[in-house]
């Protein structure tokens, strides 16, 4: 269901470029993506009262930008929750660009710091590392702030003699 979201999105915004709207396709993928984040509000409840919540300590490289970090109980649980945020991003920002009357800004800005808070920890994961948050950390830069970008962009020349697609010469500046 998600990646059809997606597909159709970027076919609504097009849609919106070109000022071809249609109203009905639009209310259809607005109710869809909020069936979809309702679905995923559900399950996050779920999950989170089984696995432990990550756990607020302060950075070990002295962050500027996050000083305070995030550490998981286990890599495979940091994956999951670096997901579901970067999936939640991408829902609101459907809602944004289909002009749905809720503002998901606050919202959005906390999702994505939350998916930087945990590079700390999932720089030492070791080599997987990359491979555990190259899409969220990509959707994050998508709706990041221009000092965050840069932040992020940092983060990518540790990753790229490992992960080549995190390489930040990829990212738009």
């Amino acid at each position: 269901m998600f990646p059809r979201l997606v597909k159709e999105a970027y076919a609504a915004r097009e849609a919106y470029a070109a000022g071809l709207v249609n109203p009905m396709e639009v209310l259809s993928l607005v109710n869809r993506t909020l069936n979809l984040h309702c679905r995923l509000l559900n399950w996050y409840e779920k999950f989170t009262a089984i696995v432990d919540p990550p756990e607020e300590v302060l950075s070990s490289l002295d962050d500027h930008l996050y000083p305070v970090v995030y550490r998981y109980s286990d890599p495979t649980i940091a994956t999951v929750f670096c997901g579901y945020y970067a999936t939640v991003i991408i829902l609101h920002e459907i809602l944004r660009f289909c002009h749905y009357d809720v503002d998901y800004t606050v919202k959005t800005s906390i999702l994505m710091d939350n998916i930087c808070k945990s590079m700390e920890y999932i720089d030492g994961t070791g080599m997987l590392g990359p491979y555990r948050v190259g899409f969220a950390l990509r959707v994050a830069y998508e709706v990041a702030p221009a000092e965050t970008k840069l932040w992020i962009k940092n983060w990518l020349g540790r990753f790229n003699k490992i992960f080549g697609a995190v390489d930040p010469q990829h990212y738009p500046t």
